[in-house]
């Protein structure tokens, strides 16, 4: 019961208040609210705890088991010089990769050494992604390949280059701490700009993307709004004409605490981001941004990007940087030079305010957060379930006509019978490592080169020597 003081002007109409909870379940609370006679109010709470979550961490499926070459396999590279055979391998590949989460966007080999260029679209963890491509380049490249470089593709530019020793994975995966080995096994370089004019790629180009997404904006102590939220919806769109040049627009319209009829700047000097409640004005849709960008790659530790258009929602002219960062260190250098004009509030293609030059020196810095090299756990392959296939495409091509051994035959390693009876399922897996320093140099330790605790996958029909090599 409340007590009202002699002092207050609160008035109420009642001195009862009543308030009820229900928790639906651990972590969801709901309550209602009866309140001076006159106010009623709903809420819910959410709470938990990191170290008993709600709900069961999914891991998704374990990788692809690593198995060593047959002793004796074939290892001539006269496949590497036919393009045929080449796109074939390529284009399967691509397919396998594409079930794991990872595009494959160029592929060339010269029999010993197979480079390849990934964008990993699933992951959030780098390294995962090299060592689930390892797993599908040990799988699939001939016996006479030693060596695998897998280059990472970042918004069209391919930034490091991390080279695998087959040789290392086949040896090191079933053995402990190997993670600690295989740490010592790979190199991290910069990735050169391109893999070759007769390196296989992706048909891809010209390529449309799209968004539409919630944009919430705040802006602060303007002349007539000390502080404004407010809520757009914008649709946008990306056409890549080739790796790196692209088209983009972007559409925003109001849908929340649009402000109208601002109030100009009172200040004498020109106004800059104090005219930003004028290009939030109104109703009516914005276009937000037009322009066309090139990123492009000048070496192996060289960027660039050349930028022309509407470049937001302010200001539209052209522009250029160079960015020199390495990528076994955590700091750059950059250079960005940019002429640009205020756009018009009204007109969506329209300039006349002012305009000026923009020469800026970029230094920056990664902190690293360093603690050991991982945490690596034996797990053991019955807990990945038997042996998985190959997929479809792999093993049509591995079976096909030859084309993979020059001739034309595949050598026994693992019974049939066994892969069946997944007898070979008991051997330890090492490599269930949590990554603490994969932003310091992206050092592969732990490449994911064995299973980490995955739920198992379907089971399915046993993986064909001739589709292992």
């Amino acid at each position: 019961r409340e007590q009202k003081s002699s002092a207050s002007d609160f008035e109420r109409n009642s001195p009862f208040n009543f308030g009820a909870e229900y928790r639906w379940f651990e972590g969801v609370t709901f309550g209602a609210y009866y309140m001076y006679g006159s106010t009623v109010g709903f809420n819910i709470a959410l709470s938990g705890n990191p170290n008993k979550p709600l709900t069961p961490q999914d891991l998704g499926a374990g990788p692809l088991p690593v198995n060593a070459r047959a002793p004796g396999a074939p290892t001539g590279t006269g496949w590497a010089a036919n393009p045929a055979a080449r796109d074939q391998l390529a284009t399967a590949l691509a397919e396998v990769l594409k079930s794991e989460g990872i595009r494959l966007e160029e592929f060339a080999s010269d029999g010993r050494t197979a480079q390849v260029v990934i964008e990993n679209r699933r992951y959030n963890q780098p390294p995962k992604a090299i060592g689930r491509t390892a797993r599908v380049l040990a799988a699939g490249m001939p016996a006479s390949v030693e060596t695998f470089k897998v280059t990472l593709l970042n918004d069209n530019l391919e930034t490091s280059t991390i080279t695998i020793p087959r040789r290392a994975i086949e040896t090191e995966v079933d053995t402990p701490n190997a993670g600690e080995k295989m740490w010592e096994s790979v190199t991290i370089e910069g990735a050169e700009p391109s893999l070759g004019p007769d390196a296989w790629r992706r048909d891809a180009y010209p390529e449309f993307s799209w968004t539409l997404v919630p944009a919430p904006y705040l802006y602060l102590l303007t002349p007539d709004d000390p502080i404004r939220l407010g809520i757009n919806i914008e649709a946008g769109g990306t056409v890549e004409f080739a790796p790196g040049l692209s088209v983009t627009g972007l559409l925003s319209q109001p849908i929340f605490n649009a402000p109208t009829n601002p109030e100009p700047s009172e200040s004498v000097l020109p106004p800059v981001r104090s005219d930003t409640p004028f290009y939030y004005a109104n109703w009516t849709p914005k276009l937000t941004q037009l322009s066309v960008d090139y990123l492009f790659k000048l070496n192996e530790n060289t960027y660039g990007r050349v930028s022309a258009g509407q470049l937001e929602r302010m200001f539209g002219g052209v522009g250029g940087e160079v960015l020199w960062k390495p990528a076994d260190q955590s700091w750059g250098l950059g250079l960005d030079l940019n002429y640009v004009a205020q756009r018009d509030y009204y007109s969506p293609f329209g300039f006349g305010y002012y305009d000026y030059q923009v020469g800026l020196v970029l230094l920056g810095y990664r902190l690293l957060r360093a603690r050991g090299r991982g945490r690596c756990r034996a797990l053991s392959r019955r807990r990945l379930g038997r042996q998985l296939p190959a997929h479809p495409a792999l093993r049509q091509w591995l079976g096909g006509r030859g084309v993979f051994h020059p001739h034309g035959r595949h050598r026994r390693g693992i019974r049939r019978r066994q892969l069946r009876q997944g007898g070979h399922d008991r051997d330890p897996l090492p490599l269930d490592c949590s990554v603490r320093d994969q932003v310091a140099k992206q050092r592969l330790a732990h490449l994911d080169l064995a299973g980490r605790r995955r739920a198992a996958r379907p089971h399915e029909p046993a993986l064909s020597d001739r589709a292992r090599l």
